[in-house]
């Protein structure tokens, strides 16, 4: 009786627990399913990415009653012209209720502290990037950005750029990556998916922020195609459907209500979006207020087909509604992935191979890809450079995949670091502003590093102040280290391969360095060349600048050269104030050979700028640049926002002006004296203004090589060649003798030596040194073998007994001490150990028999 109630019971129980799993039970669609985090009156997101929202929120609930329900918005007409749309019932009526329930505008710079509640993963966890969903820190940190999902180039002007609806916070390389693009599916057009690989959709969150800017702010200039913000009408009604509105910008919108008072309506009924231009609502359409889903009650939901998660995807449960005609669906029970299991470099799971950890080079090869990074102590993290420097920043990603590939390329003096822009090199240069030093790129400019060997970090030297690419200790930006402490961190060059030499092979070699001073000439800079009389590396550095020429009635006293009539060009640097001989409050004149800049208030309400690399001339300011003869002017603008180069386009007649990665090129009609900007549309900023003038050509003269060095010389080693070095002209660089190759003559051995004496039974060693290296060969020697000169039975050397039959003579040639034995002796020897292991071996299995018996008896 006990056993059957027990087992009863144990029935009832397992049907109640499965009966729990059914849908009608374990999953709540309702309102109040929604918990809110608060801090203060901010709510955390609470959504999930990719979890389809078939439910209004709580606070959405509360926002649409009396005009602002669903019912009463629909009622208003839309436009099936695009063009109508703005002038529609509809657009009128959702602009109002969006605009009029707003209590608060977010700033640009408020947003860095709001992120973390209306992007945030787990109700206040981490945030996560917009496009991709990656991790990208739990605050503002810096080191990311925060997008303008409709472009501020694209009609923006006011507190719309701002708007936090708007604002999303993304990594840099993302931001970058879709710049300013418009949407669209089609080429040329920016498709949000491809950031996260597919992982999630956002063609439905892109296309109704787009609506809520559309609507909200008004914004219909830039709309369409690609000037504007998204592909088209058709494009943005299909993303709708094709992504529904996921649970994640429900909680989005919640947080955003939270802080500034209004919603985007098109998140909690996306059916109005299809209404605003005059097409129907599809048919079972899933959307948070459900309004469409007329036709179906969406009461008969199957059991759920289960999708187990992966080591990087998440698991989840889809139900779909069986009604005939119905098929609506929707994502729950979702499952944390389970992650990689790595055995032996590859996860037991998947297959996938497990990554190797980055490690910086200690040598480096020319054309190589590598990651520059550097390491923040505050941040305990690497930071990689992602190609987004300008001016004092650029590594800022924490993802190795996520840095650019940055080369090394052989240059006079040294080497040159680049990051390829499709076919372009983009070089990384030094700029300095009096005392300040700072790193950017440009496809022109470049400086010339030399390696540290010490420090595996490559440093450039600017007015003999030695700069080493790197960071402070609590920084984690690019930046410029010039008085190198313990505490800094100098950029590396990293590789993934897991090798610390970067595709080079490791060296034991204790250098012992040759250096060898090239003196600067007229027209090239002089540098020290160091190299290893040993293995025959080599490095550049203390550069010294070019001398210049010396004319003396009209040739160089030093080179010969001929001096032209007219000089050729003339460059006027920001670099730092030196060129500058005027200024005050209202003026500012630079000169520079036989260029002048004057820069003078004119009608501007700003004073001139005190600044350099970039100067400044600001808006409303007359600007005249004077030379005599100028056939060309050529400003450097690299890397600085449109705003700042687009007046430099605007010059007068007789004269055209063109702008190729914010190099502006002015070139005249005819050579001219002055180019003047009466009044500058917009403050305007350049780091250098270089005249062309007409010139007539120098006659060169030949080098006669007074002077020559010689350079990569190596003695040759007895496994590898060496060579005679190459002679090279210390003035004008000109190889004159290539040299030649020493052929490694190989191993010079001494005698053999004894290191291991040989016993009676053991073998020896003997070892012989190459004479000319630390290599050597070692070899074995024969044992001895006993000794028993006087026949006693034991050996003379070892002591060891070597005959079992006392008396016998001792006969070194057998060991045994057999002689005089015969056949039947040994045998008759060797039976009696046989037997008596036999008779032991019986004894022990009798007793055991017998034992066994025993208690079988018993």
């Amino acid at each position: 009786m006990n056993k059957t109630v027990k087992r009863s019971l144990a029935l009832v129980l397992a049907l109640v627990l499965c009966l729990s799993f059914l849908p009608a039970f374990s999953i709540d669609t309702s309102a109040a399913s929604v918990d809110y985090v608060y801090s203060g009156k901010y709510i955390y997101n609470w959504g999930e990415r990719g979890e389809t929202a078939t439910f209004l929120s709580p606070n959405a609930e509360k926002f649409y009653t009396g005009s602002r329900s669903y019912e009463s918005l629909s009622s208003y007409s839309g436009a099936t012209n695009v063009g109508d749309v703005p002038n529609s019932q509809l657009y009128l009526q959702l602009q109002a209720v969006m605009k009029n329930a707003q209590t608060y505008q977010t700033s640009y710079d408020a947003t860095k502290s709001l992120f973390k509640y209306t992007d945030c993963e787990n109700s206040g966890g981490q945030i996560s990037s917009f496009y991709s969903g990656k991790g990208i820190g739990p605050d503002w940190n810096g080191s990311w950005n925060r997008e303008h999902t409709w472009p501020n180039s694209k009609g923006l002007g006011g507190s719309d750029e701002d708007d936090i609806m708007m604002l999303r916070p993304t990594s840099t390389s993302e931001n970058s990556s879709r710049g300013n693009t418009a949407y669209g599916k089609s080429s040329g057009y920016y498709n949000p998916n491809d950031e996260s690989g597919g992982k999630y959709d956002l063609r439905g969150d892109v296309a109704r922020i787009f609506l809520y800017v559309y609507v909200r702010w008004g914004n219909k200039s830039y709309a369409w195609g690609l000037s504007g913000v998204m592909e088209s009408k058709a494009v943005l009604l299909e993303w709708m459907e094709a992504d529904p509105v996921d649970t994640w910008e429900l909680g989005r919108n919640d947080s955003v209500e939270s802080i500034t008072g209004t919603r985007n309506v098109f998140v909690d009924y996306p059916e109005l979006g299809f209404l605003l231009f005059g097409e129907e609502v599809p048919e079972g359409y899933t959307t948070p207020g459900g309004a469409s889903d007329t036709k179906c009650e969406h009461n008969n939901y199957d059991a759920g087909v289960v999708t187990a998660p992966t080591c990087t995807e998440k698991g989840y449960t889809l139900y779909t509604c069986k009604t005939t005609g119905c098929g609506s669906s929707y994502k729950a029970n979702f499952v944390d992935p389970k992650g990689h299991s790595f055995v032996g470099g590859s996860c037991t799971t998947c297959g996938e191979k497990e990554p190797q950890a980055p490690a910086y080079v200690k040598e480096f090869q020319t054309g190589v890809p590598y990651k520059l990074g550097i390491f923040s102590t505050a941040k305990g993290s690497e930071y990689y450079f992602n190609g987004t420097m300008k001016g004092y920043y650029g590594a800022t990603d924490t993802v190795y995949e996520n840095g650019v590939d940055l080369y090394v390329e052989a240059a006079s003096g040294g080497y040159k670091l680049y990051f390829k822009n499709g076919s372009t090199k983009n070089y990384i240069y030094l700029v300095t502003n009096d005392t300040h030093y700072n790193f950017t790129y440009s496809t022109t400019n470049s400086s010339v590093f030399t390696w540290d060997s010490a420090r595996y970090s490559f440093k450039t030297t600017v007015s003999g102040t030695e700069c080493y690419i790197g960071t402070y200790g609590e920084y984690f930006t690019m930046g410029v280290i010039n008085s190198p402490k313990d505490s800094d961190y100098f950029a590396r060059l990293y590789t993934s391969s897991g090798s610390s030499q970067g595709g080079g092979s490791d060296t034991t070699c204790q250098h012992s360095y040759n250096s060898v001073v090239t003196k600067p000439t007229c027209t090239k800079g002089g540098y020290t060349t160091h190299t290893c009389t040993k293995c025959g590396d080599s490095y550049t550095d203390a550069t010294t600048p070019k001398t210049g020429h010396s004319y003396v009635d009209g040739t160089c006293t030093v080179c010969g050269a001929v001096q032209s009539t007219t000089a050729g060009e003339y460059t006027l640097s920001f670099t730092d104030t030196s060129s500058r001989t005027e200024f005050s409050a209202s003026n500012q004149v630079w000169v520079s050979g036989g260029v002048t800049l004057t820069n003078n208030k004119n009608s501007s309400n700003v004073d001139v700028a005190d600044y350099s690399n970039p100067a400044r001339f600001y808006a409303g300011s007359e600007l005249i640049i004077a030379c005599e003869g100028m056939t060309k002017i050529v400003i450097d603008c690299t890397g600085l926002e449109s705003k700042y180069v687009s007046s430099w386009l605007n010059v007068p007649s007789g004269a055209t002006a063109t702008n190729s990665n914010d190099i502006i090129t002015i070139e005249f009609v005819s050579p001219t004296d002055t180019l003047t900007y009466a009044s500058l549309a917009k403050q305007s900023r350049a780091f250098s203004i270089k005249v062309y003038v007409e010139v007539e050509e120098e006659i060169p003269t030949p080098c006669q090589h007074p002077e020559t060095r010689v350079e990569g010389a190596n003695e040759a080693t007895c496994t590898s060649d060496g060579h005679t070095g190459k002679t090279v002209c210390v003035d004008c660089g000109e190889v004159i003798d290539e040299g030649s190759v020493i052929t490694s003559e190989g191993h010079s051995f001494d005698e053999w030596s004894e290191t291991k004496v040989a016993t009676c039974t053991a073998p020896g060693k003997e070892r012989r040194d190459c004479t000319k290296c630390s290599h050597y060969e070692t070899r074995d020697t024969e044992p001895r073998g006993h000794s028993d000169g006087d026949g006693d039975g034991v050996c003379n050397r070892c002591g060891e007994t070597v005959s079992e039959s006392p008396g016998n003579p001792g006969n070194p040639d057998n060991p045994d001490n057999n002689e005089g034995n015969t056949d039947g002796d040994k045998r008759k020897g060797n039976t009696g150990v046989i037997i008596g292991v036999s008779t032991g071996s019986v004894a022990v299995l009798a007793l055991g028999a017998w034992l066994i018996f025993r208690k079988r008896l018993i």
